[in-house]
């Protein structure tokens, strides 16, 4: 949205997507994303080639599916059946400068990213031990993904916030984000900002 923003909404039942207006209101972008009774969760927007795509979480019963959907001017199509393919939570929609749209999700208690080409593909393996969890995904000038994410630890031991980039063939490890590590740290937000990337914690 050139001079404003996509917002994603999840009530519950349906995703919604709104844009903020050059009336500083917030306006709906067509129908509901999704028409199923099932609930919602976790609805991420991105931007590309100037409209919104948009992934969130279904539970049609105990486990989660993850879908994304984006926005041709006057409907909201599917991109593919689904996302993931295991048990899936919090899925994040990114897009690179060439407009290739990525998504991050929690996937059997391990971080995956996967990138839509007329169906989703990995983004090489998943990311990290097991307990790798909370995905948060930039792209960077050059195109990289990367991933900030909660590490789990042992009970009653503070968790710790990892960090990845993708190098074209395998995860690489940027190293541990543990300013204090007497103290726990949780729901690491990653964003790029011109050539930097940044990486937010609460702690």
């Amino acid at each position: 949205a050139a001079g404003g923003y996509w917002l994603a909404v999840g009530d519950g039942n349906t995703t919604r997507i709104r844009v903020y207006s050059a009336t500083n209101s917030w306006t709906q972008i067509g129908g509901t994303v999704n028409m199923l009774g099932d609930e919602q969760f976790w609805p991420s927007v991105a931007e590309q080639n100037g409209a919104p795509v948009v992934s969130w979480t279904r539970f049609p019963q105990s486990t989660g599916d993850i879908l994304a959907a984006s926005w041709n001017g006057t409907s909201w199509n599917a991109l593919g059946a689904q996302v993931n393919s295991g048990v899936s939570l919090r899925s994040r929609s990114r897009v690179s400068d060439a407009g290739q749209h990525y998504v991050v999700f929690d996937d059997d208690d391990r971080v995956r990213v996967r990138r839509y080409q007329a169906g989703w593909v990995d983004v090489g393996a998943p990311i990290g031990p097991l307990g790798t969890v909370e995905g948060h995904l930039a792209i960077d000038g050059a195109g990289r993904p990367t991933v900030g994410a909660v590490q789990r630890t042992d009970p009653g031991s503070p968790d710790i916030v990892t960090t990845y980039r993708f190098d074209g063939a395998a995860w690489q490890s940027l190293g541990i984000v543990d300013p204090d590590p007497a103290r726990w740290t949780d729901n690491p937000q990653i964003h790029r900002a011109g050539t930097q990337t940044y990486l937010v914690v609460t702690e």
